[in-house]
């Protein structure tokens, strides 16, 4: 972790949380390619070059990207309103959604946490919220994001994660909270990132064992909050992140050019390089591969193993 200014611990001081209680014709497959971008140890910097394969292109401003234990892949695409299930190779396998406000129909769809592959959870901006599916793409039920906390406001939901146990977090745009529900989304309490700590609203969030990652990259900052709602510490050093994803207790964090592992306690393992994408705006992380998105396309790159 890199040593931030005294100026900027000093700022960070006052941090302080509020918690409130309180079917379309579709193509049949995506276009795959083999582009691939060589590999090698830098010797200035000791940053990896990753090889970037381009699996899948010609999306429609796709949002965000999620992999499960069994390797599915599972797409937001926000310009055609719907969720794509991939395979590990792009491949198509099954798509859910249109534009509308009824069940199955989303409006600027934003996020998707598709857990272990048995729940889909999928926030939908434009309709205040949150509509949840099992593996074969069957609604199962909606936690409604508005008016949740008697102000007459409703919520827009740009990302979520779902932890271990089930539980919910959304990142509420309009109104800059971090909310969490219950495994049966009952709405527990709501905390405000309306602070001098947090420059700009989070544009990722990643649960990691009971703790939070929150990416801000307009502080060029990684906040740490836990589940139950107090701020732990903050992560800088990086360059401005801005994706997160998790996997077998590390996360991955994407920066324009670079991707960093940290452990659980937000230090910085390793650092790779990576060239071909437009900015990156979702990761996901799986045992053998990341995969990183831009708005037109997935790419795919081998964890390397560590010397």
């Amino acid at each position: 972790m890199g040593i931030l200014t005294y100026l900027h611990i000093v700022i960070l001081l006052p941090f302080l949380f509020s918690p409130v209680t309180g079917a379309t014709t579709l193509p049949a497959v995506l276009p795959v390619h083999n582009q691939t971008v060589n590999r090698h140890i830098i010797p200035d910097t000791g940053k990896i070059r990753l090889p970037l394969q381009i699996i899948a292109s010609g999306l429609n401003d796709a949002s965000s990207l999620y992999i499960t234990p069994d390797n599915e892949l599972f797409l937001v695409e926000a310009g055609a309103n719907r969720i794509l299930k991939l395979d590990k190779n792009g491949a198509r396998l099954d798509s859910l959604g249109r534009m509308g406000f009824g069940d199955y129909r989303f409006d600027r769809p934003n996020d998707v946490d598709a857990t272990n592959g048995l729940k889909i959870y999928v926030s939908d901006y434009n309709n205040h919220r949150i509509q949840i599916f099992d593996r074969r793409f069957q609604y199962l039920t909606t936690v409604n994001l508005a008016d949740i906390t008697g102000y007459g406001r409703a919520y827009r939901p740009t990302r979520i994660a779902v932890n271990a146990f089930g539980e919910l977090f959304v990142l509420g745009e309009e109104q800059e909270s971090l909310l969490k529900f219950d495994r049966n989304g009952r709405f527990e309490f709501s905390i405000d990132l309306r602070s001098p700590g947090i420059r700009d609203m989070p544009v990722s969030m990643v649960v990691v064992g009971d703790m939070i990652f929150l990416a801000d990259p307009a502080g060029g900052i990684i906040h740490l909050v836990s589940d139950s709602g107090s701020y732990e510490r903050f992560i800088g050093g990086m360059a401005p992140v801005y994706a997160l994803a998790a996997y077998g207790g590390r996360v991955w964090a994407a920066s324009g050019k670079i991707v960093y592992e940290l452990d659980r306690r937000g230090r910085v393992i390793r650092e790779f390089e990576i060239e071909g994408l437009d900015t990156v705006v979702s990761i996901a992380a799986g045992e053998d591969y990341l995969f990183l998105l831009d708005s037109g396309s997935i790419y795919r790159a081998e964890i390397p193993q560590p010397d």
